[in-house]
């Protein structure tokens, strides 16, 4: 497992087997942008934005689907507008052409994508007020919330939310939603650093492989979970691919 981070987009950069891609930005940034972003969205996300009853979520709507849209279509080489995305009512979007997934927190989009591997990514604020207690009975297993409350009270909460992240971005990849079996999953280090594995009666792919992509510089949590046992993960943060 290699992760890597950078703060450079080579332009010549191309999507190869077993690589991911993943853009972390801070969507506030790109308000400035939100009509020139709203004509790339098709007339369903259009209908969709409508629906919000403020906005400030219409905006936020516009410029998540729309920088979502300026990522996919630079690796397809193709018009953001011209994209077909399918969105089921339940499951993952789809493309034809590329697997990628989206998530976001607070005023942070993040977006995977690769050529070859299916993905799924889920991303939390560090600075999220939670309820440890009631988070921690929904989201973890009995063994995993014996083993949480016996940490140092200072590492309770990252690591909670460590492993719900880990557990929502394997979901997203099978493309199933979690329908109450989250705490029926279990949480695995494995021998790689920051690498882990789901266990448990609710796994639904065993062939499958997870990558913590936190960030204490941006106060936040994250996780890839992916096809097979090895890829090459890029993370970049607020870089936006352009077109040629």
């Amino acid at each position: 497992m290699t992760l890597v981070y950078t703060n450079t987009i080579l332009e010549s950069l191309k999507l190869v087997q077993h690589q991911i891609d993943v853009y972390i930005l801070d969507y506030s940034k790109f308000y400035y942008q939100t009509e020139n972003l709203k004509t790339l969205l098709s007339a369903s996300e259009l209908n969709r934005a409508q629906r919000f009853n403020t906005w400030a979520l219409q905006d936020n709507f516009i410029v998540q689907h729309g920088l979502t849209r300026q990522i996919l279509g630079y690796h397809l080489n193709t018009n953001p507008a011209d994209i077909e995305i399918n969105s089921p009512k339940f499951g993952k979007p789809e493309v034809k052409g590329l697997h990628f997934n989206i998530s976001h927190t607070g005023q942070y989009l993040a977006v995977a994508v690769s050529e070859e591997i299916p993905v799924g990514i889920d991303i939390e604020s560090r600075d999220r007020n939670i309820d440890l207690n009631h988070v921690a009975a929904i989201v973890l297993s009995d063994d995993e919330r014996t083993a949480l409350f016996q940490l140092p009270k200072e590492q309770q909460k990252i690591t909670l939310l460590q492993t719900w992240v880990c557990k929502e971005a394997y979901w997203k990849y099978v493309g199933q939603g979690l329908n109450g079996m989250i705490n029926h999953l279990e949480v695995a280090p494995t021998e790689k650093k920051n690498s882990y594995l789901m266990k448990g009666n609710a796994v639904v792919d065993e062939e499958h492989q997870i990558q913590s992509i936190a960030s204490s510089q941006h106060r936040l949590v994250g996780a890839v979970a992916y096809k097979g046992s090895s890829a090459k993960i890029h993370v970049r943060f607020n870089e936006l691919p352009t077109m040629n």
